[in-house]
């Protein structure tokens, strides 16, 4: 069967590496660069309370990209036309893993990535207090605005519980992620720049309480027409 072929040719390639006989240049494709939207630092654990886990990366364009923890194969995706790839592996078990991705380039011998330990923990997962965000709030308002002339736009957090969130992160493709430390302090706006292509832009956010429990996470569109105003939607 196709896919056993990276679980086949593991134990060959820890051989091949140890002996020297392989550049190590020839493992680099592919390569896991984010878990969970945190990038990854060399020998360092990736915490997760949610047996749900995340993994990005780069490969060659078209490569199928297999998720392996234990020389069993988890799951399958494909590198887009960029080379990025991102895979989400649901129903892990509790306890510490190690995971890496492979690329079979039959009748190459597979290449296989970096290796990445992951914690999960879902004993404590518990979401944080009710939460919300809005892009472009008005003030005394609990709603954004529903297009801008800019990529650049103000996120505010809403939440009946500012001293339960201690941290949040910002995406605008649910993929990788930029941390918020302080959102706790009203009226927590902050700017955020949303992607450069006119037509509905989607921004993504999720929260974080004192205890690291993650809430599920909240999107909000806006519309991004260059030379209109805002406002009344009439071309500037």
């Amino acid at each position: 069967m196709h896919y056993s072929l990276c679980s086949v040719f593991i134990c060959c390639l820890v051989a091949i590496f140890c002996s020297g006989l392989l550049p190590v240049a020839a493992a680099t494709t592919p390569v896991i660069t984010h878990v969970q939207g945190v990038m990854v630092v060399p020998e360092t654990p990736v915490n997760s309370n949610s047996s749900s886990v995340t993994f990005a990366g780069t490969a060659v364009s078209g490569d199928i990209i297999g998720i392996f923890a234990d020389r069993r194969l988890l799951g399958q995706t494909t590198a887009i036309a960029n080379g990025t790839w991102a895979l989400t592996i649901k129903n892990l078990m509790d306890g510490s893993s190690q995971f890496f991705a492979c690329v079979d380039d039959w009748p190459r011998i597979s290449e296989i990535s970096n290796q990445v330990t992951v914690v999960v923990d879902t004993s404590a997962s518990l979401e944080p207090a009710a939460y919300m965000f809005a892009i472009n709030c008005k003030f005394g308002s609990l709603t954004g605005e529903k297009s801008t002339a800019t990529t650049t736009v103000f996120i505010s957090m809403v939440t009946n519980d500012p001293e339960g969130i201690t941290s949040a992160k910002i995406s605008n493709d649910n993929l990788i992620w930029e941390t918020w430390p302080t959102p706790q302090v009203m009226p927590a706006s902050r700017a955020w720049e949303i992607v450069n292509i006119p037509g509905i832009q989607n921004v993504y956010m999720k929260f974080y309480d004192a205890d690291a429990n993650e809430s599920e996470v909240v999107s909000q569109q806006i519309q991004y027409q260059p030379g209109y105003i805002i406002h009344t939607g009439s071309k500037s």
